[in-house]
């Protein structure tokens, strides 16, 4: 029998009641052909669960996925899946690797940074000197409507003043008439 991956003699006459044994039994080639379908489909959502929402998702983890493979390993007829899958929970942790990247490349990126930086810088001061020119135009333009009233003013008190003679006039000449 295997126990752990590892094959070992057993005698089951022997055996205590606290073993957990698990047996299972082959019913022929069509059961095995329909669970090997099953299984591929599985491993075909499995793979587009992974790939839409990571390996660490509330879904499908990479040891389930692998379990599927190592099942569907199986079912094809091979003992020891662990020729063909490495078990995850066993792998040594990885660093996140940093990409290896071409000088020539990381010079360019470099170059396109600074471009884009000082494309930032010459946008913002556009947009500073046109603040200041719409703000000096706004200004010239309440300076001049402040003094076309003023003219505006000058103008009616002018007017006024104007008329205000004229009646007095007009009343002393209708006064000074002589009487026919």
């Amino acid at each position: 029998m295997r126990l752990r991956n590892q094959f070992v003699p057993m005698d089951p006459r022997q055996w205590a009641t606290s073993y957990d044994v698990q047996i299972n039994v082959g019913l022929g080639t069509g059961q095995r052909e329909q669970q090997l379908a099953t299984l591929f489909q599985i491993a075909t959502r499995q793979e587009q669960i992974i790939a839409a929402l990571g390996p660490n998702n509330m879904i499908v983890s990479p040891v389930q996925y692998r379990n599927t493979l190592a099942k569907i390993t199986e079912l094809s007829g091979f003992k020891d899946v662990n020729e063909f899958w490495m078990d995850p929970r066993n792998a040594p942790p990885q660093e996140p690797q940093q990409p290896q990247v071409d000088p020539k490349v990381q010079a360019e990126m470099q170059k396109m940074q600074a471009e884009m930086q000082m494309a930032q810088q010459k946008a913002a001061q556009e947009l500073q000197l046109q603040k200041e020119k719409m703000q000096m135009e706004f200004a010239f333009k309440r300076e001049q409507m402040a003094a076309e009233l003023q003219l505006r003013q000058q103008e009616l008190a002018f007017e006024r003043e104007l008329r205000a003679q004229q009646i007095v006039a007009g009343a002393n000449t209708s006064t000074n008439l002589p009487r026919v």
